[in-house]
């Protein structure tokens, strides 16, 4: 299998893996893990995965300095109970300010996501997971932020 490319990249002293950092000293309900994942079933590698449970799960990422966090949003192809669910991932500033729009994680197609940090000491990831035909609440496993980069450009 051949690995997908990230989201563009400038040089690598430009940017820093999301694995590399002090990731989510804070969070409230979920893990985190450093692993490669699969998704619509290709590689993507030095990526995070997240469970989300419940409409309280977060986690915190320290990112002062960094202009961007890029990455493919989706769910591992090998989620346990993931069919027919999805998790809904929102951003916010340290000031509790939304960034940008609702993001959804569900199995098959990842979407490239960029998520703006100008200002953004501490970037607040919110996911709750559900059911996607009845919207009802379920805990989903392996949200996966592929190829997960911090760009300083």
């Amino acid at each position: 299998m051949e690995t997908i490319p990230g989201p563009s990249l400038a040089a690598k002293d430009l940017s820093e893996h999301l694995e590399e950092t002090d990731c989510c000293p804070d969070r409230n309900g979920g893990f985190e893990k450093f692993a490669s994942v699969v998704m619509g079933g290709k590689p993507y590698q030095q990526s995070v995965q997240f469970t989300c449970r419940g409409k309280n799960t977060y986690f915190v990422i320290p990112v002062g300095g960094f202009k961007a966090l890029r990455f493919w949003l989706g769910l591992d192809d090998k989620t346990p109970y993931a069919s027919g669910r999805a998790a809904d991932v929102t951003f916010y500033s340290n000031s509790g300010q939304q960034i940008g729009v609702k993001k959804t994680a569900a199995l098959g197609k990842p979407s490239a996501v960029e998520v703006n940090l100008q200002g953004v000491v501490q970037l607040k990831v919110r996911c709750a997971g559900r059911d996607q035909q009845t919207s009802e609440q379920r805990d989903v496993e392996h949200v996966a932020f592929g190829q997960a980069v911090l760009i300083n450009e």
